[in-house]
């Protein structure tokens, strides 16, 4: 029976890798949760500037693409700032291999992982912008330049929307 080498030497470590994808998976998931509702707030509190941006004829596609916009450079700004930490942190793994761990000497940011690392930013900021752009576009303009305070009510969907989003991060 023929056995590939890369299995040979990894097959052990198999259920630590899927382990700590989770966990990784996880981590990620609550972060995103917390994101969103991070952009979600600030949403509401920028009510009045977005209802005035209406008001001077910004369509409402324009607004949900100006957030949406927003949380992707977040997003590609932490995908970058994660890669450099990841390579940095590659060559510290690799000078201090553990004994228990076959080989390093191959790991690295392959154009592969740069291209994973930068779709799952995409996906993330697309995820972590959707509830402040659909706040955006609940929004009443006229309500909103009526009242007299800094920011107008959103009429509780984004409160709603908020307490989903934490129920969820507390869940997760």
């Amino acid at each position: 029976e023929v056995v590939p080498l890369r299995e040979l030497l990894v097959t052990d470590l198999r259920p630590r890798l899927w382990l700590v994808f989770a966990i990784v998976g996880t981590v990620l998931a609550i972060a995103c949760v917390n994101v969103a509702n991070l952009l979600l707030t600030r949403a509401t509190t920028r009510q009045r500037e977005l209802a005035v941006r209406a008001a001077l004829g910004a369509g409402t596609w324009a607004l949900v693409r100006q957030m949406l916009l927003e949380s992707l450079l977040l997003a590609g700004a932490g995908a970058a700032l994660g890669l450099l930490l990841a390579a940095w942190f590659l060559g510290g793994l690799q000078a201090f291999q553990p004994a228990s761990v076959p080989s390093l000497s191959g790991l690295g940011l392959s154009p592969p992982v740069l291209l994973f690392a930068f779709a799952a930013a995409g996906l993330t900021g697309l995820l972590c912008g959707i509830a402040p752009a659909l706040a955006t576009r609940h929004a009443q303009p006229a309500e909103v330049l009526k009242s007299g305070g800094r920011s107008g009510s959103d009429g509780g969907w984004a409160e709603r929307v908020r307490t989903a989003l934490v129920t969820r991060q507390v869940a997760l």
